[in-house]
């Protein structure tokens, strides 16, 4: 019976190997995969302007005419969306959604065909309610029109009229209908992807519950923030919103900051190109909202601008992001698939001031070259060695374009030919027979990104000379082209063909630096160099450089005879201890670390550089502090004008605040924020107890009942502590004690109680940090903590193949060193004990606590990310096979022939066939399992490596 079965594994491995049959459609997980929306949608839509009752079928027809006739068309724009108020006032007698016949008289299918032969689409409204907005806003006569319980029906209707675009509006389906977001829009997802027409899916909640973090699997676009109106103030509001947003956005899946509302009445012209150059850095989708029958020369040119859209349309899709920030002066950036950087300078201020960004400002390299800058409003190219200088209107803008000298011309030619782990290859085929590649990192943080040049479709050379676009450096390289790229930025290459001595070998530099450093702490930095070229270098020399008041010394050689091509399997590394001065002004250490070496029959001389950032923790406070009174940590964010200081939040403008005032009474002490609302402090460790009273402030409860609604919470070192839940402003005052023992970074959060932000003016009022110990002994014990001989940093990625150990020195020139704990994924940890991490994938905090006899306490935690691979799990069924863990060792076979063959299929990114091999996996595991086929040691380290690597393709 039992080698049947095994048989019937082999049968059944062989089947799937050949017809790579799959119980799951492949749809991506974490993504929308519509296939639609690759770049923000752009159009029009007719809420803005025309709201409820003026919107009519005569309109949306004239409005799709204006829309051709004034060039937007050419300039991009082709969704026509009729937002709400277009619904008959009830559903016809089979429950069917109808056109109103007074103003929709011809119907939607009709307006669809219209609007088609125009070379345009059509978009909708909908709700996932039953009460639309209007009912609540506008007082719009209808009926239950809205989807609930009709959502397959309507879905169905949409593709029946020929429909190419849904808006779906939240309009309180939580108070109408008692739904949840994420389940609600869900539904209506599901509809839409069985439907045989593609339809652009876009949600609106008004950012009230971060869709950001949560609806990429769900729509094309989400609002972030509550809606738009026309004028200054409106759109700073909303701008601020989108700080940090960034990271969420990307092909099929953008942050929708609003329809624009240019050429409205309230916005100036120079206001409307500001609020365009913005929203086009941005990557917003852009849904005029005027009136584009009647508008303006200037507002035509605003909106049909192609230099500013064609920056929209970046077909990367990284979103612009803010990089500077002097209070009323800011720059924004975005980088660009080609290369090219787009940048905006914003004046929030009534008077025109000069501003000004250097080059490196935009992460680029200063060159002795010459750049261009593209002026998108003046259409004029002007050239830079470096500094880009302007003069900034009040409430307004300049848009530039900024090009390396020799310059390849955007196109739309660009192919996305590889994604893994947030990291992105693009291609473009030059006429020069060369490759421009760009190597994209979506991740949070640097990461070598990379791609073997058979991946690239050029003829096969001995050599291929790769040259970056900006600093015009060139290496040789052999197969493998391979590049460090800052978090959700970009690193763009030229590459041809050529021979091995034509450029230096490509030297790849891994420099290894820590996340954090205190002031008067060392640390350890490690250099690793691998020579991805085709000869060797020779004569290496490395050296790091810091800045004045550091002190680097070398653990290791600093020099090399020869680092061979790395197809030798050879890799070299240089150790540092750096110790930070003890009092320190900047906020991060960026590490030099260089080298030279010879290469090539005649010896030729080269260098390479590279450089990595640490940030540098300030020296907390010891004592009993009002937060009001500390520098904050990092940058705040708050939903309504500045984070307050011992006042209210009060208007947008800092300092306009009242006395902080939670149910009559007064506090001289404390912040005032409004929802959503973070503010973070380092504290390092030396307090024990958050005190504060929270509520709403008095400013923002009225007789009528108006008031609003927040979430407090506290966290510390990325872990919640304290969650008030729902407080308003009808409530009595929480005083709360927190233990924030061992914390170094505490977070203050205040979230928006799930509705909207309106009126949550919200008070940490004598918002107070205790110190852990008052007494003659302030000074924390100081803890040195190693692994495996090494100093720990502060995350750690290692192989499930690898085996660890810790160890650790505190000392304390106070009381002395009373305890000493450590703990490894939960459990305790004895100091010096071999751990092996097979059968441990995944994300574990190691912590180490010392606490000396007067009670003040040191808490250290590392995260250790343990990986594995389908090669790590040979290596452990190879191990286990040695070990007699297997019965029959034809069962070692098929382990080792699944392995193989996920590793092809993850290889190829085909991530269906792997999920399917690795659910194959699993079984086969079990049944080996239950059989006594294997032992009980090897059946958990390779099912836990089995499960994590389904894990990690969700």
């Amino acid at each position: 019976m039992k080698w049947r079965w095994r048989l019937g594994v082999m049968l059944f491995t062989v089947v799937f190997l050949a017809t790579g049959f799959a119980g799951s459609n492949g749809q991506q997980v974490y993504a929308l995969d519509n296939g639609l929306a690759k770049t923000p949608p752009m159009g029009w839509n007719s809420w803005n302007y025309f709201r409820c009752y003026d919107v009519n079928e005569e309109v949306i027809k004239e409005t799709a005419d204006a829309m051709v006739e004034s060039g937007m068309k050419d300039a991009g724009y082709e969704y026509v969306v009729i937002d709400d108020c277009w619904q008959a006032l009830e559903r016809d007698d089979n429950g069917n959604l109808q056109a109103n016949p007074e103003r929709f008289p011809s119907g939607i299918k009709a307006l669809a065909d219209y609007v088609h032969k125009l070379g345009l689409k059509l978009g909708i409204y909908a709700v996932p309610g039953t009460e639309t907005c209007a009912m609540h806003w506008d007082d719009y006569p209808s009926g239950k029109i809205g989807s609930y319980g009709h959502e397959k029906q309507d879905a169905k209707q949409f593709e029946k009229w020929g429909v190419d675009y849904l808006k779906y509006d939240w309009c309180r389906a939580d108070v109408t209908e008692g739904q949840e977001h994420i389940p609600a829009f869900e539904k209506m997802r599901d509809e839409l992807q069985a439907l045989d027409r593609p339809i652009i899916y876009g949600i609106s909640e008004y950012g009230d519950t971060k869709p950001w973090e949560w609806a990429k699997p769900i729509a094309n676009m989400w609002r972030t923030t509550s809606d738009i109106q026309a004028n200054w103030g409106s759109l700073m509001n909303i701008l601020d919103q989108q700080v940090g947003l960034y990271k969420y956005a990307g092909p099929g899946y953008w942050n929708d900051p609003d329809m624009l509302q240019v050429g409205n009445p309230g916005l100036s012209e120079t206001e409307n190109r500001a609020h365009f150059s913005l929203w086009s850095i941005l990557a917003a989708p852009l849904m005029a909202g005027n009136d584009l029958r009647h508008m303006s020369t200037s507002t035509a040119e605003i909106l049909s601008n192609k230099e500013v859209t064609a920056v929209n349309q970046d077909l990367i899709g990284l979103q612009g992001r803010k990089i500077r920030d002097d209070g009323d002066k800011e720059v924004w950036m975005r980088p660009l698939a080609n290369g090219d950087r787009a940048i905006v300078l914003l004046n929030r201020g009534q008077k025109e001031t000069e501003m000004s960004v250097n080059i490196t400002d935009l992460g680029l390299p200063q060159s002795s070259s010459t750049y261009y800058v593209r002026d998108l409003w003046a259409h004029e190219t002007t050239q830079s060695t470096g500094e880009i200088q302007a003069s900034v209107p009040g409430h307004g803008v300049q848009m530039y374009r900024i090009s390396p000298a020799d310059p390849v011309e955007a196109s739309e030619n660009v192919q996305h030919v590889k994604t893994s782990d947030k990291q992105e290859v693009w291609i473009e085929s030059l006429e020069d027979g060369s490759m421009l590649v760009t190597l994209l990192n979506r991740g949070d943080k640097e990461a070598n990104v990379g791609i073997h040049t058979d991946e690239l479709n050029m003829e096969k050379s001995g050599a291929y000379i790769v040259e970056d676009i900006w600093s015009k450096d060139k290496t040789a390289v052999a197969n493998t082209i391979r590049e460090k790229v800052q978090a959700y930025d970009i690193t763009v290459l030229k590459v041809t063909p050529g021979t091995p001595e034509d450029a230096p070998p490509a030297i790849q530099q891994d420099l290894q630096v820590p996340e954090k450093i205190g002031e008067g702490e060392t640390k350890e930095v490690s250099l690793t160099l691998t020579n991805n070229g085709v000869v060797a270098a020779n004569n290496v020399q490395v050296n790091l450089d810091v800045p004045n008041g550091w002190t680097v010394e070398p653990v290791s050689e600093t020099g090399f005879a020869t680092i061979p091509p790395s197809s030798e399997n050879q890799s070299v590394q240089v150790t540092w201890n750096v110790t930070a001065p003890t009092k320190l002004s900047a906020d991060t250490i960026t590490f030099n670390s260089a080298i030279t070496f010879e290469y090539g029959k005649a010896g030729k001389s080269a260098n390479a550089q590279t450089q990595a950032t640490s940030e540098i923790t300030p020296a907390p406070p010891k004592t009993d502090s009002f937060l009001s009174d500390l520098p904050f940590y990092k940058d705040t964010i708050n939903g309504w004008g500045p984070v307050e200081r011992d006042r209210s939040v009060g208007g947008q403008e800092a300092g306009d605040g009242n006395t902080l005032t939670i149910n009559g009474e007064t506090f001289e002490k404390g912040l005032g924020v409004n929802s959503n609302s973070e503010v973070s402090y380092y504290i390092g460790g030396n307090f024990s107890t958050f005190t504060s009273a929270i509520g709403i402030d008095d400013e923002m409860v009225w007789e009528d009942g108006q008031e609003g609604d927040v979430v407090f919470q506290v966290w510390g070192d990325g872990k919640k502590l304290y969650d008030s839940g729902l407080v308003t402003g009808d409530m009595e005052t929480k005083y709360i004690d927190v233990d924030i023992t061992g914390v170094s970074v505490l977070k203050l959060v205040v979230t928006d109680g799930d509705d909207n932000n309106w009126f949550d003016h919200a008070d940490w009022a004598n918002a107070k940090i205790i110190a852990t110990n008052n007494g003659a002994d302030e000074t924390a014990p100081e803890l040195e903590v190693t692994m495996n001989g090494k100093l720990v940093q502060d995350q750690v990625s290692l192989s499930d193949t690898e085996t660890i150990m810790f160890t650790w020195k505190a000392t304390d020139e106070g009381s002395g060193i009373a305890t000493t704990t450590a703990s490894f994924a939960g459990k305790e940890y004895d100091k010096n004990k071999a751990l092996p991490l097979a059968g441990k994938p995944g994300e574990h905090d190691f912590s180490v606590t010392a606490e000396d006899k007067a009670g003040n306490i040191t808490k250290k935690t590392y995260q250790i990310n343990v990986n594995t691979s389908p090669q790590a799990m040979r290596t452990h069924v190879e191990r286990f096979d040695q070990a007699g863990a297997f019965q029959d060792t034809k069962n070692v076979r098929i382990l080792q022939l699944h392995l193989t063959t996920i590793k092809q299929y993850l290889d190829k990114n085909n991530t269906a066939k792997t999920r399917k091999q690795l659910d194959s996996l699993g079984q086969l595991l079990d049944y080996l399992q239950a059989q006594e086929e294997m032992s009980d040691d090897a059946y958990r380290v390779l099912k836990s490596d089995t499960n994590y690597l389904l894990e990690s393709l969700q």
